[in-house]
């Protein structure tokens, strides 16, 4: 059977000025696989994000996404074609409600476009009442139906990293990247994020790509792992295959197990 390569990063390098952020690095994901990057701070990792999802275009090298090169696409037609995200620094909308926010991902991929929500008409109505009930879900689904009608500002952080999923997830996204999401999270609330992130992966059958610190939730969740490093790709493989690969235990400062433990 053919699996469908998601994305493919070929050969990437990123500069700015002299300064190379990403250096040579080539990977790809398949179709419904859950991968996981992960590296010592400033290895790149979030530079590799940003290059996915038209922050940055690439120095060198490709990247493609179903078959289709995307360098120097725009993150608001990445969107459109399936590629959504959250962020190391939340972004959210601070004035807004968690409903409402969550209907700012949703509106997206609404092909209502000005004249027709000027006209209105039954149409209209029975598309936003279907949009609210489907934002209602992923609301729900991430743990916050009790919370719609809340300014999204009055969230604890931990809440406001899982409104940033469901508001990623209302875009009909194919390919969802996951930047950091436990950071700020006690254990039961990363506990949590476990059964989702598996849940979106295997009920919703998304594609996702997780940069984590703590690596017991990558260990515990990953199918496969990318270790970069100063920029570089240094390992590639299973989590059982990354916990003994002598370069990525050098990585993480020669600790007797430093994938047992949390990096900061």
């Amino acid at each position: 059977m053919n699996i469908l390569k998601v994305l493919d990063i070929d050969s990437v390098t990123i500069r700015f000025g002299g300064l190379e952020a990403i250096r040579d690095v080539s990977f790809a994901v398949d179709e419904g696989e859950l991968l996981a990057i992960i590296g010592p701070n400033g290895a790149g990792k979030t530079t590799i994000f940003n290059a996915m999802t038209g922050i940055y275009r690439p120095t060198q090298g490709n990247i493609l996404f179903k078959g289709q090169l995307i360098n120097g696409l725009k993150p608001n037609q990445l969107v459109l074609k399936g590629i959504a995200r959250t962020f190391q620094n939340i972004r959210l909308f601070s004035a807004l409600t968690v409903l409402e926010n969550v209907m700012v991902g949703w509106q997206c991929r609404s092909r209502e476009g000005l004249w027709g929500a000027l006209a209105g008409g039954k149409r209209v109505a029975v598309n936003r009442v279907e949009a609210i009930n489907q934002c209602r879900e992923y609301i729900e689904m991430v743990g916050l139906a009790d919370l719609m009608e809340e300014l999204a500002t009055n969230l604890p952080y931990g809440k406001q990293r899982l409104l940033e999923i469901a508001r990623a997830l209302a875009t009909g996204c194919n390919l969802l990247l996951l930047d950091e999401p436990a950071a700020g999270m006690n254990a039961l609330e990363r506990e949590e994020l476990i059964s989702l992130i598996r849940h979106i992966s295997k009920n919703l059958r998304k594609t996702i790509i997780l940069i984590e610190h703590d690596i017991n939730l990558v260990m515990n969740i990953s199918e496969r792992i990318v270790v970069l490093d100063h920029g570089e790709k240094i390992a590639e493989g299973t989590p059982g295959e990354i916990r003994t690969n002598q370069k990525v235990i050098e990585a993480y400062l020669g600790s007797e197990d430093p994938l047992e433990q949390e990096v900061v």
